[in-house]
C-alpha cells in the first residue's frame, strides 16, 4: 500500500508484466487481485494510484487500460515518472500536464531529443504556468542524447517564466540540457536540491550563481552544475557565500579558472562531497590558474579529511590518469560513501599524457594524512620522481596496505639502482607497509596489454627484495583480485613473504615463500596448484 513510482528506477522495459514485478504500478495491479477485500481497499484509494503514473509501464498498456488507471487517481496529487521515447508516450504526457498540471506533485521525466519540439514545443506550455502542488521537478534529455542544442525553452522577456514564477512547494529541481533557469526566480531560493546541466547552466554567470546561492542560505543540500563559464571581462567583486547545509557539490566540465573561482567564494558544510571535472582551454595551463586551483582544492581537501578524521573507517586515496579521488568508507550518504573526486583535462581528450594534473597531488600532501592506512595508487614509473608525487608519498607515512595496478607502479618505489643491494641506503616510502594488493599486472590505461612475464615478475622481485634489505619487509602479496596469471617462481627466495590468490574455482589459496614448493608460484591460480 506504500508503493510509489519515486522508488522505481527510471528505466524502460520490454512489454511484459512478468519483467516488471518489482515496479510499483504492476505490483499494485497484481495485489488488487489477491482478494475482494484488498481489491476494494486498493481501488478505493486515489492517493495510491496518484503515485503510480509510470510512463515506462503505461506506454505498453492499452488506451482503455491507461484511462482506467488515471480514472482511479481521482483528484489526488500525481507522481509522474518515466522516459518519453515514443510519440504515444509524448502525447499522453502532454495531455496529462495540460489537464492535470495543478495536481502534479512529482514530475520526473526524461525525453528523447527528437521528441521535444515535434510536433511543437508549445505543447509544453503548462510548464510555464503556476505549479502550486509541485515538490520535485526533473525534465531532462535522455542520457546519451547529445545532438540537441540544450535549451528548448528560453525564458526571454516576452516569454512566460518557468512555473509562472509560482511554485511554493518546490524543493528539488533538475534539468539536463533542456531548460533555462532564471536564478532570480522566487522559487529558486527555497530549493534544497538543484541540478542544472547544459547551456542552461552555461548562460548563468558566476556572480548570478553566487547571489542565488546566497539567497538559498542554509536550505540547499546538494548542487550539481555543468559549464561554469569564465568571467567575460575584468573580475568583479564577488560575494562570499556560507552554505552550512550543502553536503554535495558536483561541477561538470568547466574551465579550471572558472570552477576554482566559483569554489573559492563558496563555503559549504565541513566534509562536503566534491566531484569536479575541470579542463584547461589551452595547454600548458596558466600558472596563476594552477595556483588558484591548488589553493582552493587544498581548503576543500583539508575540510574533507579533518571532518572524517575521527571516523575509524579507512581512507582511500587514488590517483590515476588525470584525476584523484579521496574516499572514506564511513557512514554512507544515501547510497554513496563520502568522496572527493577531481579530474583535470589538458584540452587534448585523446592524449595519454597526464603530467598536467600532477599538481593535484600537492593538494593532498599539504593535508594531515597521518590516519591513512590504505591507499590505492596507479602511477607511471616515469613520474615517481616528480616533486609533487614524492611529496604525497612521503606524507603517507602510516600506510599499511597498498593497492596498485601495473607492476611499473611498484617498481617506481625502488630507488634508481641496478640491484637491491645498491638501493639499501634508500629511505623507504610507506615504512609501515605490510600488504601489497595487485589488481592487475598491467597499467590501468593499457588494458588488454599484458606485460611480458619476466617484466612483472622482475619488478615484484626487486621491490620485495629491496624492502627486506632495508629492514622494512612486506609480509603479504595479495593477488586475490588479479585475473592475469604469470609465473612468480623468483619470489620463492623471499622467505617470510606470504602470497595469496584465488584458484580457478574461487577458493582462497596461499603460499609462504621459501617453504619448499615453488611450483605453486609457477602455476598459481590453477585448480591443480
Amino acid at each position: 500500500m506504500n508503493a510509489n513510482v519515486k522508488n522505481d528506477s527510471n528505466e524502460t522495459f520490454p512489454p511484459s508484466f512478468v519483467d516488471w514485478n518489482q515496479r510499483a504500478l504492476p505490483v499494485t495491479c497484481t495485489t488488487s487481485h489477491v482478494c475482494r477485500a484488498w481489491r476494494a481497499v486498493i481501488l478505493g484509494s486515489p492517493a495510491l494510484w496518484g503515485g503510480l503514473v509510470d510512463l515506462n509501464v503505461l506506454q505498453y498498456i492499452s488506451e482503455d487500460g491507461v484511462q482506467e488507471i488515471m480514472k482511479r487517481t481521482g483528484t489526488a496529487p500525481l507522481s509522474v515518472q518515466g522516459s518519453i521515447r515514443s510519440a504515444r508516450s509524448r502525447k499522453f504526457t502532454v495531455s496529462l500536464i495540460n489537464t492535470d498540471w495543478s495536481r502534479i506533485r512529482v514530475f520526473d521525466v526524461t525525453i528523447r531529443d527528437s521528441l521535444v519540439c515535434l510536433p511543437s514545443k508549445s505543447d509544453w506550455k503548462a510548464l510555464f504556468t503556476s505549479a502550486k502542488s509541485l515538490e520535485y521537478f526533473n525534465f531532462s534529455l535522455v542520457d546519451g542524447d547529445w545532438g540537441f542544442d540544450g535549451v528548448a525553452f528560453r525564458d526571454t522577456e516576452s516569454a512566460p517564466a518557468l512555473f509562472g514564477n509560482d511554485a511554493p512547494q518546490l524543493r528539488e529541481m533538475k534539468s539536463v540540457r533542456l531548460l533555462q533557469i532564471k536564478m532570480w526566480s522566487p522559487w529558486v531560493s527555497q530549493l534544497t536540491h538543484l541540478h542544472v546541466d547544459g547551456s542552461g547552466a552555461y548562460e548563468i554567470t558566476i556572480s548570478e550563481w553566487l547571489h542565488a546561492l546566497g539567497n538559498m542560505g542554509p536550505r540547499l543540500q546538494t548542487l550539481a552544475i555543468s559549464w561554469i563559464r569564465n568571467p567575460p571581462g575584468p573580475l568583479e567583486q564577488l560575494p562570499t557565500v556560507q552554505m552550512p547545509s550543502l553536503t554535495d557539490i558536483k561541477l561538470e566540465p568547466s574551465p579550471i579558472f572558472a570552477a576554482s573561482l566559483f569554489l573559492d567564494h563558496l563555503f559549504p558544510s565541513p566534509g562536503c562531497n566534491i566531484h569536479m571535472n575541470m579542463f584547461a582551454p589551452s595547454a600548458p595551463m596558466q600558472p596563476d590558474h594552477i595556483s588558484l586551483a591548488t589553493q582552493v582544492l587544498s581548503r576543500y581537501a583539508e575540510s574533507f579529511l579533518v571532518h572524517y578524521n575521527p571516523n575509524p573507517w579507512p581512507l582511500y586515496i587514488g590517483f590515476t590518469t588525470g584525476y584523484f579521488h579521496v574516499k572514506r568508507r564511513a557512514q554512507p550518504i544515501g547510497t554513496h560513501y563520502p568522496c572527493m573526486t577531481v579530474h583535470v583535462g589538458n584540452g587534448h581528450s585523446q592524449s595519454q599524457d597526464w603530467s598536467h594534473a600532477l599538481f593535484l597531488l600537492s593538494v593532498l600532501s599539504s593535508c594531515n594524512l597521518t590516519d591513512v592506512v590504505r591507499v590505492e595508487l596507479s602511477f607511471k614509473n616515469s613520474v615517481h620522481n616528480h616533486p609533487d608525487v614524492q611529496g604525497l608519498l612521503r606524507a603517507l607515512s602510516t600506510v599499511e596496505v597498498l593497492r596498485i595496478k601495473g607492476h611499473q607502479t611498484l617498481l617506481g618505489f625502488v630507488p634508481q639502482a641496478d640491484t637491491p643491494t645498491d638501493a639499501m641506503a634508500g629511505t623507504p616510502i610507506f615504512p609501515n607497509l605490510s600488504r601489497v594488493r595487485i589488481d592487475s599486472h598491467s597499467f590501468s590505461d593499457q588494458e588488454g596489454q599484458v606485460p611480458a612475464d619476466k617484466d612483472a615478475e622482475r619488478s615484484y622481485e626487486l621491490f620485495f627484495k629491496w624492502r627486506s634489505c632495508i629492514g622494512s619487509p612486506v609480509s603479504i602479496l595479495d593477488l586475490t583480485q588479479c585475473q592475469e596469471r604469470i609465473p612468480l617462481t623468483k619470489l620463492d627466495g623471499l622467505s617470510g613473504l606470504m602470497v595469496r590468490w584465488h584458484d580457478e574455482s574461487g577458493i582462497a589459496q596461499e603460499y609462504m615463500c621459501g617453504s619448499g614448493n615453488p611450483n605453486l608460484l609457477a602455476s598459481w591460480g590453477n585448480e591443480t596448484a
